[in-house]
């Protein structure tokens, strides 16, 4: 026993290193829930069905394919799933993050010590160093579960991958890699971490390769990554199919319109040397909600000199592992080069090798934070490098020196990360008293029809993040016990079709309109109403949230109060046609073009009651999506100015078609002003040519802005400089050293239930262009956000609220401790718009008359999975078939064993298919791509059966 433990020490004294960690760091009765997360601990067994069905996302929104590779977290769900047998479910994600925590640590020590076998001290060392460097720090302090798994997972891969590349292909050693990688898999959950994990492979093979330089050697790389390839493949194949067929959907998103570009110049602001040498990233320097800084205790703890000198200290030990090993372990020293380039952004030369990386458009979109991606390898060859360190300069020492140096180094490694022996390894504000009422809503839906929508109130900005009066700072958590599908923004950087509904939803309560609010709710099929009432705004006060207004709309013969509470109440959705497991039967759809990505409020629902897109319209809307709340890639229109006029254009063969609605009018518009009540006369003529169609608003200026009277601000949490300079024609604005240059205007006689064009003409000197929010001064909410976009943008303000008065222009200049920047704003102009008269006007097929819809209730469906359907039709003439789930090729019906080919959009966002009586009455509808992850399990199985029936060499 004596000697066990003697050959184990290093184990044991790292596992009870993570049990400190643990004890310190668990707060009684709290959940670890925060940030981005999976709570899968709310319901295991359900992520586990998920997992299994993982293609067709039933859950998130109105139904979408999986933009994360939901399948690979199959093993953290069966892991979490087990724990929960034997735990308290709040303790649940403590324990599983400490256990990731503490096999990479042994990982490492294994991976040190199969490259320096008689080295056991700094193997020790360097699982020390991999556990508490502050980059491992700033990804386990708001863990989410594909960092953590990565970060145990990498040092075993390598390990495995190393050891397969030293020794013989055999048996043994290839099935310790299949179950290394089939137990990694979680870390794929985000698939740029399985991307870096290959390039960090790659790196192993190069100079393995270089070394050999033979046959064998390249058949042994391509056998391991072949093996590598099989063993992902059930993630793999249909992240293949989201990537070819929505793959578009990713960049399209409101959210990443406008974040992709902030997190890059975050990371920027981080790409320096001294922040990478002392492990930095972007994460240490954010924010609570709050205002204080997410890493207080941190900043605090290396703010004194004591542990700043003791961080370049440890650094040094790297580097003196890095320059004076590298050369022995060159594989380790490319993965470190690799991770330079990505992370030192900001640095000359190697920025510039980033940059051409960065011309990619996906690449730049999908590795847009490269500190969140790149920091575990880099973390991990640190660790191995300062194990490489701490040799050299132990091996100078022997006896009892060389144990008094080995001691300082592992003192000096925990006294650096002496917060995480303190409550601050996982962060504070992760650490919530989960509400009763939670846990009670989530029992309360395990008892009700699973194929019901819930919509989740208020819904009032498109970040898709959520602050709760109750301490929850984060993206979300409810959908991980509920089964039922729940509307959410978090998914919409995965859904076009969850998007529109956020607009149109937004529409609606913005301007208190009832009919609207319950036509949204139908449309897109919502059955119940999550009406949280402890939710606080995110950037303005908590009377944007409209509570007042919500409770009005949810009081409605349709709205039925299910379940009552302090914190959240239920309604039920009366729907007034029947929806059976998500299928509904329709007649007379009226066929409507074109299908739009987004727009404020669906009129052409209102009028027909339902409609579908299928290539042969009788009504086209030319101007339907005309809007500026998020930026449309694939508008048909271009708006033109000319001197006395705006148009807007579109191309469309007018010929088989008549004028539906008016093509011109003219109306006024009283206004308060400065001067007293003026009526601006508000105009337009839409021109129908037989390939063109113009619509032509002439000029009506209501507001010019005077923009040099205005207050410059720092509004930034990091306090920098400002600079404001008037100019002959406007204003010149700059900031620098991480300010943000604030001002605005005010236009208090502005009525809200008419429509305007704003025009802002502006230039960008240096650094980011501004960026512009329209604030309603009424419900003291923002109306848009976005960063202008060209020397001269135009903006859409279309009718709000009937009794709201006044916007509020406001603009900034956004500036980095390495990025300054300035800009001149020269005119803000604010026109007339006949924004509803435009947005609604359409042509009509010649011949063809527009019948209102007509749900029918002479059918019966089942749903057998998250991917197939029965249904049974009884004497139906013919209809429309619709499933309630986002639209999707991969979406397929056969009646009868044979397809239907009229595959259609119905009601801009779900699948319909044609159907005729004559055919017969038993349609199955599935969802094909599901069975890609089915091939997958089966390529597993093949990967371990070749493996296990491998002849020995």
């Amino acid at each position: 026993m004596k000697t066990y433990i003697q050959r184990h020490l290093a184990i044991i004294a790292l596992v009870v290193i993570v049990f400190i960690v643990f004890v310190t760091n668990v707060k009684e009765g709290t959940y670890l829930i925060g940030w981005d997360h999976l709570s899968t601990e709310l319901n295991p067994l359900l992520a586990v069905k998920r997992a299994f069905f993982a293609v067709w996302q039933e859950y998130q929104s109105l139904g979408l394919v999986g933009g994360m590779a939901h399948a690979s977290d199959l093993i953290h769900a069966v892991f979490v799933s087990i724990l929960a047998l034997v735990i308290p479910q709040s303790l649940n994600r403590y324990v599983v993050h400490c256990l990731l925590l503490l096999a990479g640590a042994i990982g490492i020590h294994k991976l040190i010590e199969f490259y320096e076998p008689r080295e056991k001290q700094i193997a020790f060392l360097g699982a020390l160093f991999y556990m508490f460097n502050i980059g491992t720090i700033q990804l386990f302090y708001v863990p989410f579960e594909p960092f953590s798994w990565f970060f145990a997972a990498l040092p075993w891969e390598l390990w495995i991958f190393s050891k397969v590349l030293k020794e013989k292909t055999g048996r043994r050693n290839l099935l310790l890699f299949l179950i290394i990688n089939l137990l990694s898999t979680p870390q794929a959950y985000l698939q740029t971490l399985f991307v870096v994990y290959v390039i960090v492979l790659a790196c192993l093979a190069s100079v393995y390769l270089w070394g050999k330089r033979s046959f064998q050697s390249i058949k042994k790389v391509v056998l391991l990554f072949f093996l590598l390839f099989l063993v992902n493949s059930f993630w793999i194949l249909p992240q293949l199919y989201f990537l070819i067929a929505n793959g578009g959907v990713i960049t399209q998103a409101k959210i990443n319109q406008l974040a992709t570009e902030d997190v890059f110049f975050q990371n920027y602001e981080k790409g320096t040397i001294s922040n990478f040498v002392s492990f930095k990233g972007f994460y240490f320097d954010l924010f609570r909600s709050n205002q204080e800084r997410l890493f207080l205790e941190w900043h605090n703890h290396f703010s004194q000199a004591p542990f700043k000198i003791l961080s370049y200290i440890l650094s040094a030990v790297v580097l003196i592992g890095v320059f004076m090993r590298g050369r022995k372990h060159k594989a380790f020293l490319l993965v470190y080069i690799v991770c330079a380039i990505a992370l030192l952004s900001a640095t000359p030369v190697i920025s510039e090798v980033n940059n051409m990386f960065r011309t990619n458009g996906f690449f730049n979109q999908i590795f847009r934070s490269p500190f969140t991606k790149f920091v575990i390898p880099y973390s991990l060859v640190s660790s191995f490098f300062f194990a490489q360190g701490a040799h050299i300069l132990l091996k100078k020492l022997s006896g009892k020196g060389k144990n008094i140096a080995f001691c300082f180094l592992a003192f000096a490694v925990l006294t650096y990360t002496l917060p995480s022996f303190k409550g601050y390894f996982f962060s504070p504000s992760m650490k919530i008293k989960l509400p009763q009422e939670y846990l009670e809503a989530i029992e309360y839906f395990k008892h009700q029809d699973i194929n019901k929508r819930i919509a989740i109130l208020p819904d009032h900005t498109f970040w898709g993040w959520f602050y709760q009066s109750w301490g929850y700072n984060g993206s979300g958590f409810m959908w991980y016990g509920i089964e039922q599908p729940m509307l959410s923004r978090t998914f919409d950087v995965w859904s076009g079709s969850s998007e529109r509904y956020f607009w149109e939803l937004k529409q609606a309560v913005d301007g208190e309109k009832k009919d609207d609010f319950i036509d949204t709710l139908t449309k897109y099929d919502v059955a119940y109403v999550i009406f949280d009432k402890s939710h606080l705004s995110i950037s303005s006060i908590t009377r944007s949230l409209q509570y007042e207004s919500l409770t009005k709309l949810l009081k409605d013969p349709h709205v039925k109060l299910v379940k009552k509470g302090k914190v959240i109440d239920i309604y039920q959705i009366m729907q007034d046609h029947k929806v059976e497991d998500f299928v509904s039967l329709a007649s007379s759809l009226s066929s409507v073009s074109p299908a739009v990505s987004a727009e404020n409020n669906d009129n052409v629902y209102k009028k027909t009651g339902g409609y579908m897109t299928d290539g042969k319209p009788i009504l086209f809307y030319p101007f339907r999506d005309v809007m500026s709340r998020t930026r449309l890639a694939d508008k048909k229109w271009s708006l033109v100015e000319t001197e006395r006029s705006f148009e807007l254009r579109t191309n469309f063969d007018s010929e088989n078609f008549q004028v539906a609605e008016t093509s011109a009018g003219k109306y006024g518009m009283p206004l308060n002003t400065p001067r007293g009540v003026e009526t601006f006369q508000v105009a337009y003529q839409i021109k129908v040519e037989p390939h063109t169609i113009v619509a032509t608003i002439p000029k009506t200026l209501v507001s010019t802005i005077d923009v040099t009277k205005t207050e410059l601000v720092d509004c930034g949490q990091e306090k920098g400089i400002v600079k404001k300079l008037p100019l002959k024609n406007g204003i010149r604005v700059g900031s620098d050293q991480g300010a943000v240059a604030c001002f605005g205007y005010n236009d208090p006689f502005l009525e809200q239930q008419y429509g305007y064009l704003i025009k802002v003409k502006n230039s960008n000197l240096v650094g980011r262009r501004l960026f512009f929010y329209i604030l309603d001064d009424t419900k003291k909410q923002s109306y848009l956000e976005e960063r202008l976009q060209s020397d001269t943008d135009y903006f859409f303000l279309g009718p709000k609220y009937q009794y709201g008065l006044g916007y509020g222009l406001t603009f900034q200049g956004n500036s980095y401790k390495n990025v300054s920047s300035v800009n001149e704003l020269a005119e803000v102009k604010i026109y007339a718009f006949p924004y509803n008269a435009i947005k609604d006007f359409a042509l009509l097929r010649k011949g063809s008359t527009v019948q209102k819809s007509r749900m029918e209730s002479v059918f019966s469906a089942k749903k057998t999975s998250y991917f197939t359907y029965d249904v049974a039709l009884k004497n139906t003439d013919k209809g429309t078939l619709i499933l309630s789930q986002s639209y999707d090729n991969g979406w397929k019906a056969y009646q009868d064993n044979k397809e239907l080919e009229e595959h259609v959009l119905v009601n801009n966002w779900a699948n319909g298919w044609s159907i005729d009586q004559n055919s017969g009455k038993s349609v199955s509808i599935i969802f094909w791509p599901q069975y890609l992850e089915f091939a997958g399990f089966l390529l597993l199985v093949f990967a371990f059966g070749i493996t296990v029936f491998k002849k020995e060499s």
